[in-house]
């Protein structure tokens, strides 16, 4: 145990984790582990517990026992979300602003701040935004419609298996496209060229049809069609697209690094930290993560939604976000992808705190929803 926290909570390593998702590790581990003390295959725990207590959602309370290892997480009404100052700063100084001859970051800023302002301005979950296809961004022959164009989240890719849609400025798709097609082919070229899917643990060798369906190579040579909806985020990961003859030539997914293999999900956190940490140097004291640009999101069209009930902003706010008579709530669940309408209650107090800041922070906030690339 403690070997696996020296490489999930060391800030260095690559492998590191935010406290919130090591904690969760913890409880499916100390599950494994209490599965296996009852089963009779251990005679003890690998770790030492202690006594909590805890509040039952029916206001009782109960004491638990849980591994030490757990850590303590900050006041989420503290670290939810960031003002969209904040994130401009976390974005150019942080993402954005090379250090000396640090070439190999610099090489990927592009990349990086195209993909935060896509998660910021859409809501997208890690695991949804990680994974896109190259093919499941909009081509430049539809930037000619809406200033908002539609990307459709296959079940497979969201965490509550249910399809959704999420809209992207023409402004973030014009960078995207950017990085697809003058940025990502040299990463392409290396992939090819060093034969870099041998690197990969079982990687899945597929061939393109349509967005909706795929045809896979079996381990006896075969190829057979499948459905992408069905695909989960990691095996998203692992699909490299094939000519017509079989030959490898690119990972499915956008997302790559220098060398053109799949970028892990995981990385795009060490990026996030290593990015706050220079706004930390630079006196912007901030704890960012990918999860966060998702709340801030949440946060603000929040405050948007409702803004559109009132009339100054039936023209301003964007028409595809719901009718004037739809709860902001619910519509906002819509967006999310929310199971619950109660894991969405959350973002209520954080927009009803941001009031004061109403005309400013929501001008700049319909700005990055429907600017178009000039």
């Amino acid at each position: 145990m403690r070997g696996f926290r020296e490489v999930r909570r060391n800030p260095l390593s690559s492998s590191a984790v935010l406290a919130p998702t090591w904690n969760r590790q913890l409880v499916a581990i100390e599950k494994l582990y209490n599965w296996a003390l009852e089963e009779k295959l251990i005679t003890e725990l690998p770790y030492r517990l202690k006594q909590k207590l805890i509040h039952l959602p029916d206001r009782r309370s109960a004491i638990v026992e849980q591994s030490t290892a757990r850590e303590g997480v900050r006041d989420a009404r503290e670290t939810l979300y960031l003002t969209l100052n904040e994130y401009k700063f976390f974005r150019d100084v942080g993402l954005g602003r090379s250090h000396g001859t640090d070439f190999k970051r610099s090489r990927n800023v592009a990349r990086n701040l195209v993909f935060a302002d896509l998660l910021v301005t859409t809501g997208l979950r890690l695991q949804e935004g990680g994974a896109l296809f190259a093919e499941e961004i909009p081509q430049r022959a539809a930037f000619d419609g809406p200033n908002q164009l539609p990307i459709r989240l296959p079940a497979g890719l969201t965490k509550g298996g249910v399809e959704r849609t999420v809209r992207v400025s023409q402004s973030v798709l014009h960078r995207l496209r950017n990085y697809i097609e003058i940025e990502r082919p040299h990463a392409v070229s290396k992939f090819r060229a060093r034969k870099k899917w041998m690197d990969m643990e079982h990687p899945i060798f597929c061939r393109s049809q349509t967005l909706k369906h795929m045809e896979i190579k079996s381990d006896e040579g075969q190829w057979r069609q499948i459905a992408t909806r069905h695909l989960r985020p990691g095996e998203r990961m692992r699909m490299i697209l094939c000519n017509q003859d079989g030959d490898p030539q690119e990972p499915a997914i956008v997302w790559l690094t220098e060398t053109g293999l799949p970028l892990e999900l995981n990385s795009w956190e060490v990026a996030f930290r290593r990015a706050a940490d220079r706004c930390n140097q630079a006196g912007a004291v901030m704890h960012v993560h990918p999860h966060k640009l998702r709340h801030t999101f949440a946060v603000h069209m929040l405050l948007m939604l409702r803004a559109r009930l009132e009339m100054e902003w039936r023209e301003v706010v964007p028409k595809g976000y719901g009718s004037i008579t739809e709860e902001p709530l619910r519509t906002l669940q819509r967006l999310l992808g929310h199971a619950s309408i109660s894991t969405t209650e959350r973002y209520a107090g954080p927009a009803n705190e941001m009031l004061d800041v109403l005309p400013e922070d929501l001008v700049r906030f319909v700005n990055l929803l429907t600017e178009t690339h000039t």
